[in-house]
């Protein structure tokens, strides 16, 4: 049975991130949307995303199996060398998968669906304020999406392993099923009012 990996622990920001306190956040100021998306994007990428990844690209190296594994006759010790070639499959394994890292697409369009922006790249506070609930939710789907699509490619390319050592003849790798859930405990770090502060056009 694959080993369920609690990733969305770390990777949705939660309704609270974009709800909780407004009331320091001046609702008749415009926020430039440009920096707000390049906010909340660089946060779900370095502060969820990233770290998810080094930990699924772990669990995927460990949850390896081995089959058929060939050494060419004279080797000395097949043991040894047997032992010595599934670590380094599964150090190549991992170190392609992080290797394959690409940057989360902005979230700005998700952001402009609900609050269009001015000729000038900006939109009001009480916009985002108003569709919080809604924006939450959707950025919530995006992310998921990116994350599912990229993580069913990526994980078929790092599995895909060829002959590591001269003394291997043959080796045949398979992998555990993964079960990675998605529930929505919310994330602590930090509120979407925050970014929304931070964007303000001065």
């Amino acid at each position: 049975m694959g080993r369920k990996i609690d990733t969305f622990a770390m990777l949705f920001l939660p309704l609270l991130l974009f709800i909780a306190p407004v009331f320091a956040i001046p609702i008749h100021n415009d926020v430039q949307v440009d920096r707000l998306a390049q906010l909340v994007t660089t946060h779900y990428q370095y502060e969820h995303l990233d770290p998810i990844i080094a930990q699924y690209a772990s669990e995927l190296a460990k949850q390896l199996e081995f089959h058929d594994i060939q050494i060419a006759p004279g080797v000395e010790d097949p043991p040894t060398l047997r032992a010595q070639v599934i670590q380094a499959i599964q150090s190549h394994v991992e170190n392609r998968f992080l290797s394959s890292v690409e940057s989360l697409p902005s979230t700005r369009d998700t952001i402009v669906k609900w609050c269009p922006p001015t000729e000038h790249g900006t939109v009001p506070a009480s916009c985002l304020l108003r569709h919080a609930e809604a924006l939450s939710s959707e950025l919530d789907q995006f992310v998921e999406t990116q994350w599912k699509t990229w993580i069913a490619e990526k994980t078929e390319q790092a599995t895909t392993v060829e002959k590591l050592n001269d003394n291997l003849v043959s080796v045949t790798v398979a992998r555990s099923k993964m079960d990675i859930s998605l529930p929505s405990p919310p994330c602590e770090s930090h509120f979407f009012t925050r970014y929304i502060d931070l964007a303000l056009v001065d």
